[in-house]
């Protein structure tokens, strides 16, 4: 649990000293759906990572790696917290992983308050937090492969996206989940064995 709240410290850590602050008030913290954008992109590569140190069948392997992002139109920051949701909620299906729960229990009630107190409104800002936590469950499924300590560093990249919607961020929620799911038919009832390296 203590290393899964590390990967989001360093996450949010890193992006929060690295994001200009808006002089417009759109969100509390400053943040955009393009930061948001930069997590998820992160989150892809790192489920192409996952995906490549997992699916032995290459036939299997190159259709996943090329699932295409669906076109959505008139999404909101609402939606798009409610799909990275339920991407979170099967993430550690195939790890087995049961000191996740602790964490997952306690940031889900911190998102809970953090909406009672804004009065149930949903902000980028909001959507980042709930992302970060998925980037650092994804990143521990990848890290957990091996055997051996692995760099993290290119799933912790920032981007300069701008100009990214809540209908765009949820693209890419979208093809995470469809990502993962493929992942997930391919080894149920496996788990995810170790390697000793990254290929």
């Amino acid at each position: 649990m203590m290393k899964a709240f590390l990967f989001i410290g360093i996450a949010l850590a890193f992006f929060l000293l690295t994001t200009p602050q808006k002089a417009v008030a759109e969100v509390e913290l400053g943040l955009t759906p393009s930061n948001v954008y930069g997590l998820w992109t992160n989150i892809n590569a790192a489920l192409v990572a996952l995906a490549e140190s997992t699916v032995e069948d290459e036939v299997e392997l190159t259709r996943i790696l090329q699932i295409e992002p669906n076109k959505f139109f008139g999404k909101t920051p609402k939606n798009v917290l409610a799909k990275v949701t339920a991407f979170n909620k099967k993430l550690h299906v195939l790890a087995k992983d049961k000191s996740e729960h602790g964490a997952e229990k306690t940031f889900a009630d911190e998102v809970l308050f953090i909406l009672k107190e804004d009065e149930g409104v949903v902000t980028p800002s909001l959507v980042y937090m709930r992302s970060g936590h998925v980037l650092a469950g994804v990143v521990k499924l990848v890290s957990d492969r091996y055997k051996t300590p692995q760099p993290i560093g290119p799933f912790f990249i920032r981007h300069n996206f701008r100009d990214k919607t809540p209908s765009d961020v949820f693209a890419l929620v979208d093809l995470a989940s469809r990502r993962y799911e493929a992942i997930e038919a391919k080894v149920a009832g496996h788990g995810f064995p170790a390697r000793e390296r990254r290929p």
